[in-house]
């Protein structure tokens, strides 16, 4: 048998995040999933974010970019692993570097729904 999988209500309402300065440990929801994402490394542009992924123990992520308003995945066919907060933070520096950037192929505008501080605020609703 299939579950349904339940998604967060006013789902429709997609906040505009380019203003927003995120920091570390806040709670990102997206448009159809169920369970945020943690903000594990940011600056000014961009965004890491990972949530578990059991089933295989690892995890899975996204990079926000502000100033293009997408998410997505890193470019690199070898990913280097968002597991840690030293991944994610050389990831960052990869970004700001230029030595990496969002994939052109597994990319989507951004769908943030909700932002939550490390103490269950909400910044946005």
């Amino acid at each position: 048998m299939i579950k349904k999988t339940k998604t967060i209500d006013d789902m429709d309402k997609i906040i505009d995040v380019r203003s927003h300065d995120f920091k570390v440990g806040q709670k990102v929801f997206v448009q159809d999933e169920v369970l945020p994402y943690k903000v594990r490394a940011c600056d000014d542009r961009f965004a890491i974010c990972t949530k578990p992924y059991n089933p295989q123990r690892t995890v899975q992520y996204f990079i926000i970019d502000k100033k293009l308003n997408i998410r997505g995945t890193e470019n690199l066919i070898f990913c280097m692993g968002f597991e840690t907060d030293e991944e994610c933070n050389s990831a960052l520096e990869r970004l700001q570097s230029g030595e990496s950037e969002i994939s052109s192929r597994n990319y989507r505008p951004l769908d943030i729904v909700k932002i939550k501080t490390a103490d269950n605020l909400y910044c946005y609703e």
